[in-house]
């Protein structure tokens, strides 16, 4: 019975953590990230069309600025704000978006975090907030640099190697726009996830 008893105790404790551990402000990004792209619901992807599934606005820009980093409850964040070009995919009805970004200028190892005066193209993951995350840290931030973008590392979960963003790193800018554009007007829902929460 004692057993029995420590048995329910964990299972209950385990089963109410995950909601103790969130605060009012989103960790993550929402609808996409929550149901499909976390760790525990991601699907391996076979193509463009399909990993655009979980991509809500794909925007090119420049980086006005940079704003002081702020620790949330799963880490460091960097605030930027991004002047919008040109809407690539998606709805967006204002010239500029923030962009949180994992990480400070002081830990990004990879150099994925953006700094003014950078041109970038970002696939983004809408909030309930008014801020947008990368849809994923490393490819979904692109910088243009002499014409051609180059991304961090893809950290998503469960998709086949070598990743195919690897295939567009030092792509023209124009062309990649093009590539990105068409996948995400002919996205479609990966096989094998089960639902995604809009």
């Amino acid at each position: 019975m004692k057993f029995l008893s420590i048995i329910l105790t964990a299972v209950l404790g385990l089963a109410v953590l995950p909601g103790g551990c969130a605060d009012s402000q989103s960790e993550v990004p929402a609808a996409s990230a929550v149901s499909d792209s976390g760790a525990a619901a991601r699907v391996m992807t076979r193509n463009l069309k399909e990993e655009m599934y979980f991509v809500d606005l794909i925007v090119r820009g420049t980086v006005l600025e940079v704003r002081e980093p702020f620790t949330r409850i799963i880490g460091d964040v960097t605030p930027s704000v991004i002047e919008v070009e040109e809407v690539i995919h998606g709805d967006l009805d204002q010239k500029a978006v923030t962009l949180y970004q994992h990480g400070t200028p002081k830990t990004d190892k990879d150099g994925v975090l953006v700094s003014p005066g950078e041109e970038v193209i970002l696939l983004l993951m809408e909030t309930t907030e008014d801020f947008y995350w990368p849809y994923d840290p490393g490819a979904g931030v692109w910088k243009v640099k002499d014409g051609r973008v180059q991304s961090g590392p893809y950290r998503m979960y469960g998709t086949v190697e070598p990743h195919l963003f690897d295939s567009l790193q030092n792509m023209k800018a124009d062309k990649f726009v093009k590539k990105i554009r068409k996948a995400a007007e002919n996205k479609k829902k990966p096989e094998g996830l089960m639902r995604r929460a809009d």
